[in-house]
């Protein structure tokens, strides 16, 4: 892997490409038939430095990725933008944070030229400094950073070639910071290979397809580039390049029958194969080694001849031969291949043989390098090694702490493959597994596992096993599995393995609940016995009984979440959290979940954030605070697809259709709906399907459609339905009861409120069953009753829910012809709405008192409402004093992004400054 790096008006010489200076990038009107591409990809170039972004051009080999990124390179520097250039090589994606560090190192090597937070993220990821290894997104957001800040004014363009062979922990993180730059001076460009899987394709940037030439365009590009060639050739190149400008200017004229059958792949290697075809030995064995080499200097292959045995003058011979054949260029230290489809055809070309001692030869030559080295140590192995083999775990391991799981996956595979005896092979293989799976490579872990029986391991080994198993298939599916989840546990259990017992629990429970099943009494007595073995002060043994036992535990579990110190959580601290939040949504928490939030960001772990967001988003819904509620919606959604987490996702995006129901945006909460259930059917979610029909069901209920309201509620409380849970269908209870009394159905469900002793009773079922109780009584005065009482207890700390049973007290006075009662009532339920922007029932309520001869004026929507999600979170964040770093430092966005967010903000509001905000927001408090 190689770098070039050049500011305005300075050489640079993109690595990887011979002879490739800025002086000889080929001019735009040179590149034939890619004037659409050009102009695409141009118009990213020529946004900066007022607009940044992430750009992939995706395309086969030799399809022309690397001239069109020439021509990006060439217009940034005319325009004096800063370029860094990175030609990424396939034996370096072994290697985690590779390929960051070279590309940030230009940029940060000086002691001033960041802050102290980011330099030590950055030198504990690579390797420089002594420390816990940073997460791989609190990486992404010192990159950022880096990236962000020392941008020139003139833009910076960072162009990555080969992308698909960075290592997954650069490529991670490069798609985390190219998501981020839309408002910043800073635009990224990544070349990417047809065929290859790589987390830029996932991260939603712009993509433009290279696609072959058209005939027209590739008879012109042979017209110009290969002008001595017949007419007749010129048709068989054609039929044999398919279009591809490579092929079009490697491929010879006269070919026989027989390669018709080769792919373009093949027959370009074969073009390539026959420039070195006759080499001597020496030479063929330096070009294999070159070709094999995880960087372009020739220090390393020098260093191989020597531990080949060749002497001085026969590596400065063959090095001279090699160049001479026209596909490798030496020069400035480096030996660059043509094409990476020379090396590939190098490589493919050599037996086993010679690539095990080319491996080797470089393996000697880079013992300054052991990780590098190590690499290479292995690749020349025919049999097991256990040394290699625990060198590599050693590697795996520190892959797994810089959050590399696809490094950590490959070596651990390796490790497995050099073991020497059956039981280290198992274990590594396991390894393997839970790596894989981590990556979210489902079909990979599945194959890892496909040669592990767990009475081959031991009892802690078969319950990591059986961890690993539940994530590739739950439990609840097979209750034989379930049970022998839960007896494997026990076997942990009696070996001292408290914690992976306690993993255990969580894992099954989660699956349990999430499914929407009830807890067997066999999982229900692990509980009691891991509970037994943990001494009383230990926080995990009331979480092990919570989640075993949700009913008899959940107050005691509220309790002592609501005395933790959400700024100095422990992992026994946030295993009570995880398991609260699988109980109920209950609003006293949202202070608590607030801290706790502000935690996770202030130590960049996203994946804590989004786990937490789609229950958060819930528990402010409940307290009607929309501009925390969608703030978290818009974090939670967006760091789940970013993390790959559908199952959050699938959680968030059903709670911005709850208030899109709510606020009277009907059409945009159908489809909000619609997509969370999808998403949460494709996964198992049936806790988010629980949502899904409340959603539906209210927003039927908004729009005064009883009848479907009825049907989608119901089926939220039917046992047999998917969407059934035991605890969150108790939600729907009092909307169903409500649109079964607009139906005269009232007694069809009356037996749903008959409480399971089993189920806990949460905080939104007292409150739907006091607001279904007007609905439910029969006589006058116990539908007064029930009015008052509702109002006064449960449903008042409720404002969506207080609102709408101020309005049906109201509009049940007016039907009483208690009209001057009923005119109070329903102005107090009118400006109630209109404060929550509940506007089906600001509605409601104004068509009643139009009733009764009373008008009222138009609703005044919230100052907040034309923000979007993310303006809404940095005003807020700003209001409060936030300075801009300090507000990108908890939305993981640049400084830059903020101050752009702000520009647009305070016309939005009507104000000038950032001391206008709080009042701006919140008009009332700013009035008291």
């Amino acid at each position: 892997m190689c770098l070039g790096s050049a500011d305005s008006g300075s050489a640079c010489r993109p690595c990887g490409r011979p002879g490739w200076t800025p002086s000889e990038v080929r001019p735009v009107q040179q590149l034939v038939g890619r004037q659409v591409e050009i102009a695409r990809m141009l118009a990213g170039v020529d946004a900066l430095p007022h607009r940044g972004g992430g750009l992939v051009i995706r395309g086969e080999a030799g399809i022309g990725k690397s001239a069109l990124l020439s021509v990006a390179i060439q217009r940034a520097m005319a325009r004096g933008s800063r370029v860094l250039h990175l030609a990424a090589t396939e034996s370096e994606a072994a290697l985690p944070y590779a390929a960051l560090q070279q590309i940030l190192r230009p940029l940060i090597r000086r002691p001033d030229s960041m802050r102290a937070r980011p330099r030590g993220v950055l030198d504990r990821a690579f390797g420089d400094a002594i420390g816990a290894t940073p997460d791989l997104f609190a990486v992404g957001i010192a990159a950022l950073e880096v990236l962000s800040d020392l941008a020139p004014g003139s833009g910076l363009i960072l162009v990555v070639d080969d992308a698909q062979w960075m290592d997954e922990s650069t490529a991670r993180v490069l798609a985390f910071v190219s998501r981020r730059l839309t408002l910043d001076p800073v635009l990224s460009i990544f070349a990417v290979r047809c065929g290859h899987v790589s987390p830029l394709l996932k991260a939603g940037l712009e993509t433009i397809d290279v696609n072959a030439l058209t005939v027209d365009d590739a008879i012109e590009l042979l017209r110009t580039r290969r002008p001595s060639l017949e007419a007749q050739g010129q048709v068989r190149v054609l039929r044999r390049s398919g279009g591809n400008p490579l092929g079009l200017l490697e491929l010879s004229a006269d070919f026989s029958e027989g390669d018709e059958e080769e792919s373009l792949g093949e027959r370009l290697c074969s073009a390539f194969l026959a420039r070195v075809h006759g080499v001597s030995d020496p030479t063929a064995t330096l070009m294999l080694v070159g070709a094999l080499n995880d960087d372009d200097a020739v220090l390393d292959i020098q260093g191989s001849g020597v531990a080949l045995g060749f002497t001085p003058d026969e590596i400065r011979m063959a090095l001279g031969e090699a160049e001479g054949t026209g596909v490798v260029q030496l020069g400035a230290g480096r030996f660059t291949f043509l094409h990476p489809l020379v090396r590939a055809a190098i490589i493919s070309s050599a037996p086993g043989e010679q690539r095990r001692r080319a491996h080797s030869a470089l393996a000697q030559a880079l013992e300054h390098d052991p990780d590098r080295a190590l690499w290479h140590r292995a690749a020349s192995l025919l049999g097991a090694d256990e040394d290699v083999a625990s060198a590599l775990e050693d590697a795996a391991l520190r892959a797994t702490r810089q959050g590399d799981v696809a490094v950590s996956m490959r070596t651990w595979r390796t490790a497995a493959r050099l073991s020497v005896d059956a039981a280290g092979r198992q274990r590594r293989a396991l390894r393997w597994a839970e790596a894989a799976l981590e990556a979210g490579q489902r079909d990979t872990a599945s194959d890892a596992l496909a040669g592990l029986d767990a009475d081959d391991l031991d009892d802690v080994e078969a319950g990591r096993l059986s961890l690993v198993e539940l994530g590739l298939e739950p439990c609840t599916a097979h209750p034989r599995a379930l049970g022998r989840t839960v007896n494997q546990a026990r076997r942990v259990l009696a070996r001292g393995e408290t914690d992976l017992a306690i993993e255990l629990v969580l894992a099954v429970g989660e699956e349990i609940s999430a499914a929407g099943g009830s807890f067997p009494e066999e999982f229900v007595l692990l509980g009691r016995s891991i509970a037994a073995v943990l001494p009383a002060s230990d926080p995990r043994r009331l979480v092990v009984l919570a989640m075993s036992e949700p009913a008899q535990h959940a107050d005691l579990i509220a309790e002592a979440v609501l005395r933790l110190d959400a700024s100095a959580m422990d992992a026994a601290a946030e295993m009570l959290v995880r398991v609260r939040l699988n109980v109920d949504a209950d609003p006293v928490l949202a202070a608590m979940q607030r801290r706790l939030l502000d935690s996770y960001r202030a130590h960049g772990r996203l994946r804590s954030i989004a786990s937490l967001q789609p229950i958060h988003a819930w528990v402010e819904i409940c307290l009607a605070n929309w501009p925390e509620a969608l703030q978290a919606v818009e974090e939670g959604t967006r760091l789940a697809d970013e993390l790959g987490l559908p199952r959050w996702g699938t959680g968030t995006v059903i709670g911005e259709g709850f208030i899109a129901a709510l606020r009277g945006e009907h059409d945009r909460a159908e489809m909000l709906i619609h997509e969370s259930e999808k998403g949460a059917l494709a996964v198992g979610a049936h806790n988010v399907l629980t949502g899904v029909q409340l959603a539906r069901g209210v927003n039927h209920l908004a729009q005064g459609r009883y009848d479907e309201a009825f049907v989608a509620l119901r089926r939220a409380l039917d046992q047999h339905d998917p969407s059934y849970h035991p605890v969150q269908s108790g939600w729907s209870l009092g909307d169903l009861a409500e649109s079964a009394a607009h139906l005269g159905r009232i007694d069809e469900v009356r037996s749903l409120f008959q409480r399971d002793a089993r189920v806990a009773v949460t905080p939104w079922r007292r409150v739907a069953e006091a607001y279904a109780a007007p609905f439910l009584a029969t006589e006058t005065a116990e539908v007064e009753e029930a009015y008052v009482e509702a109002l006064r207890g449960a449903v008042a700390a409720w404002p969506t829910y207080r609102a709408r049973l101020l309005l049906g007290y109201g509009s049940w006075l007016r039907r009483q012809r208690r009209n001057q009662e009923a005119r109070d009532l329903l102005r107090t339920a009118r400006d109630a709405a209109d404060a929550l922007s509940l506007r089906p029932w600001s509605e409601r309520a104004r068509s009643d008192l139009r009733a009764l001869g009373t008008d009222s004026q138009a609703r005044i929507p919230g100052a907040w409402e034309p923000l979007s999600s993310q303006e809404l979170q940095v005003a807020e964040l700003a209001a409060r004093g936030l300075s801009n770093r300090e507000i990108g430092e908890r939305m993981f966005l640049s400084h830059r992004t903020v101050g752009s967010h702000l520009y647009r903000i305070y016309p939005k509001l009507g104000i000038t400054n950032r001391a206008q905000l709080s009042s701006a927001l919140h008009p009332r408090t700013a009035e008291e």
